[in-house]
C-alpha cells in the first residue's frame, strides 16, 4: 500500500506465499482500503487527490467509479452486507456513509474532532470512531437500529 508520496500503486499480496504477485495502478498516493466482503471489490482512498476510488475484479482491476472525499483516513469500513462504506474525513470532522454501489453519500455523522478511523461491531449496529483530540471514541447507531 503507498504511503504519502512514495507509491502510486496498491500491491496485490498472495497471503499464502507472502509475495507481491502484481499491483494495481492508482491515481493519486493511495492511503487506506478495505475489501468488499465478496472480495470482488477494492475500495480505495488517496491523499494527493482526496478521492475515493472504486476498482472492480470484474473489469479486470480498472477504476470503475470514483468520489471527491475531503482529506479521507486510512482507516475505511464496509457493512458485513457490502451496500455500505463508511469513511472518515479527517478535516470535515465526519464520517460518511456512502452507498457502495454509486458512492453517493446516504449519511453524514458529525463527530468533529478530526476522526482518524471507523470500525463496526460484529452486528453493524454500532460504528466506533476514534478522534485524534482528547482521545476521544465516539459510538454510532445508524437509524433504524438500537
Amino acid at each position: 500500500m503507498g504511503h504519502q508520496s512514495v507509491y502510486k500503486d496498491v500491491a496485490v499480496v498472495d497471503l499464502a506465499s507472502r509475495r507481491r504477485t502484481g499491483s494495481i495502478a492508482m491515481e493519486g498516493d493511495p492511503l487506506g482500503a478495505v475489501l468488499s466482503p465478496d472480495s470482488r471489490t477494492l475500495y480505495v482512498t488517496t491523499i494527493s487527490i482526496g478521492c475515493l476510488f472504486v476498482r472492480s475484479a470484474d473489469n479486470g482491476g480498472r477504476i470503475v467509479r470514483s468520489t471527491p472525499v475531503p482529506q479521507a483516513c486510512t482507516e475505511l469500513a464496509i457493512h458485513p452486507t457490502g451496500n455500505r462504506l463508511y469513511v472518515p474525513t479527517w478535516k470535515a470532522g465526519n464520517i460518511l456513509e456512502l452507498d457502495a454501489r454509486s458512492l453517493s453519500v446516504t449519511r453524514r455523522y458529525e463527530v468533529g474532532r478530526q476522526p482518524l478511523g471507523v470500525a463496526l461491531s460484529t452486528d453493524a449496529c454500532v460504528s466506533t470512531v476514534a478522534t485524534n483530540t482528547a482521545g476521544s471514541i465516539w459510538c454510532i447507531c445508524p437509524p433504524g437500529k438500537s
